[in-house]
């Protein structure tokens, strides 16, 4: 028989879920729910239906259970507060979530409320407090986080939007940009996006404050750089940094001025940017600066020949990217090169290749990107036929944004084609592959299984995301005796 510490060994390697606590289906819990009386019964009901561990998820019932509690007004409200902090686990998160889905709740609650976050940190009762919208409260809020950890916390502080950014400023005077305290403020303003926008005057200001103390400065710019693009506005009179007095505040406001893809870094993006990617490398690094580059807009067109190296890459991501960001960026010297690339081997490559002639209006292209209409890809061949008819009409050439980050666009996603361009087809049910005469298998499933073999059977596990998953052992014999 298996060694039990093996055991226990191989499910801390296996099993990092957490286990799914026996509980009373929603319906059932509703239903008991309903029925009870008086306030007292309920709560007794409701610790008796709770799992028996906090599991952090919501069970689709809690407004349900709400709406029947209300009928017990501030007592009841009382009661789930006074559980979410002193119970079981799964007490305290059942009274959660069901106090998530309450209202009217008033700045005297600011202390319970604080106490189940401090438990629980990002935890459901960061909705009532961002409620309160108090001053308290919302120091409550960005001192929850300081773990730097993304859940309730971080999108209640982003839908308080601006009031919330003086209170994350010092949360930057961190000398250490991994510091959880920055991570999570950093974080917080870009997702905040063009709403953290009127602040980044007042940040500019305490940067070029001689007066101020070194760490506001500093904090001051990591702030902005936070904003990304949002401050770009701002970034002019940010150059005067570059030489102060203070070596640091010069160091911070490069760094700042990179971030909001100033013209006068562009050097710095480009410095080292170089292929070296294997040739089925799927998301190369060599590709961050090319991406990186693509931020500056046309600037980038100042850097384009440290870009066409790449399209000699034996790795296609980097072939397709720096087409890209050529294209992207105007340079129209890629042109000839960008043409070869229509008779890549890969299709993302041909696909960026079309793409990047329509964005250079490349009109003298319009013969090869005929021939292209013909590709094997139908995508491809299609996405030929619209570009030709647009550098035939009166704007000369294929539309693009005007700018991108990286993400989604209506003219398509700018690196990772392949996760925008295909439609949807049936999938390959055998899932074996044949490339190059060799034939392969893939995991095109998200459901992964592990297991560890011994000398009379193997210990297995299933991960099945945020669904869980299970630890079994798998007898010599063929029997299977599930463990967890």
């Amino acid at each position: 028989m298996i060694n039990l510490k093996t055991v226990f060994f191989a499910i801390c390697v296996i099993w990092s879920f957490p286990l799914a606590a026996q509980q009373t289906p929603p319906n059932q819990r509703v239903q008991k729910m309903s029925g009870c009386p008086t306030l007292q019964e309920c709560m007794s009901i409701l610790e008796m239906i709770a799992p028996s561990k906090y599991q952090g998820v919501m069970y689709g019932d809690e407004r349900e259970i709400a709406i029947n509690l209300l009928r017990f007004g501030e007592a009841a409200k009382q009661e789930l507060l006074k559980r979410a902090r002193a119970h079981r686990s799964g007490v305290q998160n059942l009274a959660s979530v069901i106090l998530k889905e309450w209202k009217n709740w008033s700045p005297s609650d600011i202390p319970a409320l604080s106490e189940v976050l401090r438990k629980h940190n990002n935890g459901w009762l960061a909705g009532p407090l961002g409620e309160i919208g108090t001053h308290e409260a919302i120091t409550v809020l960005v001192e929850d986080l300081e773990n730097g950890t993304m859940g309730q916390t971080d999108g209640t502080l982003v839908g308080l939007g601006d009031k919330v950014l003086p209170y994350l400023l010092p949360l930057f005077e961190s000398d250490d940009q991994h510091n959880k305290r920055r991570y999570g403020a950093t974080i917080l303003i870009s997702r905040m996006g063009e709403r953290a926008a009127p602040i980044a005057p007042t940040w500019v200001g305490l940067a070029l404050d001689e007066k101020q103390p070194i760490k506001t400065r500093l904090a001051a710019l990591r702030a902005i750089s936070a904003m990304y693009g949002y401050a770009r506005k701002t970034s002019e009179k940010l150059l005067s940094l570059l030489n102060d007095a203070n070596t640091q505040i010069g160091v911070e406001a490069r760094a700042t001025l990179r971030s909001l893809k100033h013209p006068v870094t562009l050097e710095d993006a480009a410095l080292g940017c170089q292929p070296m990617a294997s040739e089925f490398e799927r998301y190369p690094s060599s590709t961050d600066c090319v991406r990186e580059i693509a931020l500056y807009g046309e600037a980038a067109q100042r850097v384009g020949d440290k870009l066409l190296p790449f399209l000699q890459s034996k790795n296609g991501v980097e072939r397709s990217t720096a087409i890209t960001t050529l294209g992207f960026a105007g340079y129209k010297p890629a042109i000839p090169a960008i043409e070869i690339a229509l008779n890549d081997v890969d299709w993302r490559v041909v696909y960026a290749a079309i793409r990047s002639l329509g964005w250079l209006g490349a009109k003298q292209s319009i013969a090869k990107l005929e021939a292209a209409t013909a590709h094997w890809l139908p995508e491809a061949g299609e996405l030929a036929q619209k570009v030709i008819r647009a550098l035939r009409s009166a704007e000369g050439v294929y539309p693009r944004a005007e700018s991108f980050s990286g993400g989604f666009h209506e003219q398509g996603e700018p690196f990772f084609i392949d996760n925008f361009a295909l439609g949807v087809s049936s999938g390959c049910t055998s899932g074996k592959w044949r490339w190059k005469n060799e034939i392969f298998s893939m995991d095109v499933g998200y459901m992964q299984n592990k297991s560890l073999s011994f000398h009379d059977g193997s210990l297995a596990g299933t991960d099945n995301g945020e669904w869980g998953g299970e630890l079994y052992w798998l007898s010599g014999g063929g029997g299977k005796n599930k463990l967890l």
